[in-house]
């Protein structure tokens, strides 16, 4: 009896934790407060994230380098509060919204939130299946939608609001596929990754595009079993869609996390050209191949930003993540990828190599 009363203080200990930041906290960082430190208000049911500055501002916990709110979504089923939370920058609760945080939008010429409802993928939560809600500057809803004729609804991991009024989605779509040259069954399923281009307003598709039209799983680096048994409930996720950006010209680029390649396609869905991965047609010098990447954006037609994870949830490439800004050429007969900029966040002087002013 003794053991398990220590047990549940020390566990209520883990969760009421300071209502404002950490600096460099070592107990948070090493995972002594748990692997979700939260904050606990006994006046409200609000559970946001607990921050913790690992490069702290000189005035930590208040930071007057920040001007306005982080809005977290920590968005783990493991988490006390899954909700949008509204946080000073000195760590403090302002505000909660319900769904998940998905940026800061222009809609009709005025910003607005982004969030998403829905279902999380019941093994390891990788993805879901739900819709959107824009949020006007007094957090009333102006606009709710989803994809189109899919059968499941919008993914977590990217929307993208155009000048057009059009919302940019992706989804995730079990569909029944032979894997057996995949080690997997037969009659199998796997993830299929989708994007869709749809009015708000009306619900009109205007794009739509599915990886395994277009990319073969033979190109994934996620092995079959490692993302997904094959099943209809746990689908092989071999693509893992988790961001797209619409280029002035039309075209669309799309980042696939299992395959570690970005690709532009045009409107009719071909592949103009695949960056990393197994079939890249871009040369990369050594050491500057990316991994299990997030969030990649072209910028000026020369220059591509991406997250460099380096690491999936069974293979590790980097000791740490990384931002990578790097500058490309599709019709340089080399098609060379060069680094102008590579950070690792708890290294901030760091740079490959390139301009020094860019950062």
């Amino acid at each position: 009896m003794m053991l398990i009363t220590i047990s549940l203080v020390l566990s209520l200990f883990q969760q009421s934790l300071a209502s404002t930041a950490f600096c460099q906290n070592k107990d948070y960082e090493s995972g002594a407060l748990g692997d979700f430190p939260s904050q606990l208000y006994n006046a409200a049911p609000f559970h946001p994230v607990q921050l913790n500055y690992a490069l702290p501002p000189a005035k930590c916990p208040s930071n007057d380098d920040i001007d306005g709110y982080f809005f977290l979504s920590p968005g783990s089923i493991d988490t006390l509060q899954e909700d949008t939370s509204i946080i000073n920058a000195d760590g403090t609760l302002v505000g909660s919204i319900p769904g998940l945080f998905m940026g800061m939008h222009k809609y009709n010429g005025t910003n607005h939130i982004a969030t998403w409802t829905g279902t999380h993928e019941p093994v390891n939560n990788a993805y879901g299946s739900g819709y959107i809600t824009l949020l006007d500057d007094t957090y009333s809803m102006v606009a709710n939608f989803t994809t189109v004729n899919l059968g499941v609804g919008a993914d977590i991991h990217e929307v993208e609001i155009t000048s057009s009024s059009t919302a940019i989605m992706v989804a995730y779509l079990p569909r029944r596929t032979d894997l057996q040259a995949y080690g997997g069954p037969m009659n199998g399923y796997l993830a299929d990754s989708i994007v869709q281009e749809v009015d708000i307003a009306t619900g009109r598709l205007s794009f739509s595009w599915n990886a395994l039209e277009h990319v073969d799983p033979s190109e994934s680096y996620a092995a079959f079993g490692s993302t997904g048994n094959g099943s209809v409930e746990y689908p092989w996720d071999y693509f893992h869609i988790n961001s797209v950006q619409k280029q002035p010209d039309g075209n669309y680029l799309i980042s696939s996390r299992h395959c570690q390649a970005v690709y532009l396609i045009d409107p009719s869905g071909t592949i103009i050209w695949r960056m990393g991965g197994k079939k890249s047609d871009f040369v990369f010098p050594q050491g500057l191949e990316f991994s299990w990447q997030h969030h990649a954006r072209i910028h000026n037609r020369s220059t591509l930003s991406l997250f460099n994870n380096g690491a999936s949830e069974w293979q590790e490439d980097l000791p740490f993540a990384q931002g990578l800004l790097l500058k490309f050429d599709y019709s340089n007969t080399n098609k060379e990828v060069s680094a102008i900029n590579a950070r690792n966040p708890f290294s901030p002087s760091h740079r490959c190599s390139g301009d020094p002013s860019n950062s």
